[in-house]
């Protein structure tokens, strides 16, 4: 039995080992692509000096969002790693996630300031559309006024599509050689 209890120890410990190991590589590759990105940013600043940056502000703007919520989840994590493991472990994983920090202020001014952004774009859009209903609706009137008669006739003055059927019309005595108006209608 104190055989295989010693082999269990030894088989956590190279398990542990080879855990570790994987993730100094991984921070490795890691602080490599931290590296790249900050070479990158350097290349960006240059360009966007010279003015050759094609691309819109909006799509800066989300790939910073993107790697904003990655790296401050990542970085995080791995605070929490590093205070769990000099203060032990947590005995249940509910208790690992009230000890975690909280996300940064930084964060949360910058969710406000771009909530107000969004919603001062917002509020200009809508006047902008607003806008742009009143003009329709401007134009939409002048082109009626232009359809319109001049001098509007009543309506109730004339029938409206009153037709005599032909057994109820009377024969007409004296046929004109030119056509009749009648209710606003030539015959």
């Amino acid at each position: 039995m104190g055989l295989t209890f010693q082999a269990k120890l030894e088989g956590i410990h190279k398990e542990e080992a080879d855990l570790v190991r994987r993730g100094l590589e991984t921070t490795n590759k890691l602080s490599d692509w931290y590296k790249e990105k900050l070479t990158s940013l350097d290349k960006r600043s240059r360009l966007l000096n010279q003015r050759l940056v094609a691309l819109d502000p909006a799509v800066h703007e989300q790939k910073l969002n993107f790697l904003r919520a990655h790296v401050t989840e990542l970085n995080r994590r791995m605070v929490a790693l590093m205070e769990t493991s000099e203060r032990g472990f947590p005995t249940h994983v509910n208790l690992q996630k009230n000890n975690l920090p909280q996300p940064q202020d930084d964060q949360l001014l910058w969710l406000y300031r771009q909530n107000e952004m969004l919603n001062q774009e917002l509020g200009d859009k809508v006047r902008m559309l607003d806008d742009l209903r009143r003009e329709k609706e401007n134009g939409d009137r002048l082109a009626v006024t232009r359809i319109q008669p001049s001098r509007p006739v009543p309506i109730h003055h004339r029938p409206s599509a009153f037709v005599r059927p032909a057994f109820q019309s009377q024969p007409m005595h004296h046929v004109a050689a030119s056509p009749i108006k009648t209710y606003d209608t030539l015959m």
